[in-house]
């Protein structure tokens, strides 16, 4: 591949070329990444039918799932408009990093942490999504994960947020909750693993998955802050 086009005059503009002349050329941009989702055990059987749904799907589909978070963080998703005329509500949610605030505070609830499974995607950023650099609900700003010119922003991202802890910091906080946002659904065949708290969910798991040998079973408690 040789660019013959006109010189870029500063590194914003290096990039916003260097992505149409991968377009051109016919060349994606892969990079893999792995993406975590927390949810109840009562929900996996319905993921691996259907894969990881937008809010608006699982309506779609009248599905019941078993929610961790709270109904309100649900409604305000449903208001942050993402991209046109969608919202976080079209959107399936991942964070980069699962030892966050929410983590740490589902495991300090009774009632949610006997249930509470981490599911590990590996996704490939060429199908395209959206990112932010902290909680969505935060954000000001969402990025193309399929974008060449991101992947600096993508990389310091990712990098940033593998911390232990966030020691009271509010902005670390938020920064550790960084998500990808994939339209739609993520299908359950990117499943690579689930990490679950509780001793007795592993015969749940087991059965669940049946015949899914690729999809590894870890009880990592360094995962659940233990």
């Amino acid at each position: 591949m040789n660019y013959t086009g006109p010189k870029p005059r500063n590194r914003g503009e290096f990039w916003d070329i260097y992505d149409k002349f991968l377009l051109n050329e016919g060349q994606d941009y892969h990079l893999e990444i792995d993406l975590y989702h927390m949810t109840s055990i009562n929900n996996l059987e319905s993921i691996l039918t259907h894969g990881l749904l937008s809010e608006y799907e699982i309506d779609k589909l009248q599905l019941i799932p078993d929610h961790i978070s709270n109904s309100e963080i649900v409604e305000k998703r449903m208001l942050k408009r993402v991209d046109g005329n969608y919202t976080l509500y079209h959107y399936a949610l991942l964070y980069f990093q699962p030892r966050n605030a929410m983590l740490y505070q589902i495991i300090h609830d009774s009632s949610v942490k006997q249930k509470i499974i981490i599911l590990r995607f590996s996704y490939d950023v060429s199908n395209g999504g959206f990112f932010t650099t902290k909680h969505a609900l935060q954000a000001s700003e969402f990025h193309r994960l399929d974008a060449i010119k991101n992947k600096p922003l993508l990389t310091r991202t990712m990098n940033l947020i593998q911390k232990n802890s966030w020691n009271g910091d509010d902005e670390a906080k938020s920064e550790m909750m960084a998500e990808a946002l994939i339209f739609q659904k993520l299908g359950s065949e990117c499943l690579r693993e689930i990490y679950y708290f509780d001793q007795n969910l592993l015969g749940k798991i087991r059965t669940i998955l049946a015949q899914r040998t690729s999809v590894k079973i870890s009880h990592d408690m360094g995962m659940f802050f233990q």
